[in-house]
């Protein structure tokens, strides 16, 4: 296994590719995303259900990736949904970028913004084959509380499998301690490196077969 990094770590090697080397954002987020929708493709081709991927995405750039992913799965030609867990004007800059690129393409996102909408999502969810969760990533350092707690819950009551991106939202990536609520994946997309809290439980449970992808960093 490569070495292991931190939250920290991880964070100011994205600082170094993006403000030292020059290598944009986006340019990043692409290739994560891209790498979302190879794990979620191979879940969907394995069923034989032909059900759609339900693709959540968050408001950080964890959402990005996740949008980026919803896109390039639709471009396959795999059914694909894609929800936003949150207020959408509250997003980061890549994120709607990213979001503005999907409704360009015909891609309308699902706003789950309250406990009401709660609901909808629990449809969505219990009628789809394959997950992927893109509501937080390494950079969650705080218990998640109300809306994402319960939107958490309503994805780990499902059966079908479940991509966690970068880290299963909840799972804290320095000490794979649970933040509350925590995705249970199938398969966790993570990027460059892995975190501690992929191999030290619980996150090593939470995490599932971890993919290590190599975005240019």
């Amino acid at each position: 296994m490569p070495a292991l990094v931190t939250r920290k770590q991880m964070q100011e090697m994205d600082r170094i590719a993006i403000d030292e080397l020059g290598i944009p954002s986006l340019v990043l987020m692409e290739v994560a995303g891209r790498a979302v929708a190879d794990a979620a493709e191979s879940h969907f081709r394995a069923r034989a259900d032909g059900l759609s991927v339900l693709v959540v995405a968050g408001t950080g750039n964890n959402g990005g990736d996740a949008i980026v992913a919803v896109r390039h799965l639709v471009e396959r030609g795999v059914p694909a949904t894609l929800v936003v867990l949150g207020d959408v004007a509250r997003a980061t800059s890549d994120t709607k970028a990213q979001l503005e690129i999907a409704r360009r393409l015909g891609i309308a996102p699902i706003e789950i913004a309250c406990d009401d909408d709660l609901g909808r999502l629990e449809t969505l969810a219990a009628s789809c084959g394959v997950i992927v969760d893109g509501i937080f990533g390494t950079g969650l350092a705080r218990p998640v509380e109300a809306l994402h707690a319960q939107a958490i819950e309503v994805l780990n009551r499902q059966r079908c499998p479940i991509v966690a991106i970068d880290v299963p939202s909840g799972i804290d990536a320095d000490s794979g301690q649970i933040l509350g609520a925590a995705v249970y994946a199938t398969t966790t997309v993570t990027f460059q490196f892995p975190k501690i809290g992929h191999v030290v439980y619980p996150g090593r449970e939470a995490t599932g077969a971890l993919r290590v992808v190599d975005i240019g960093i």
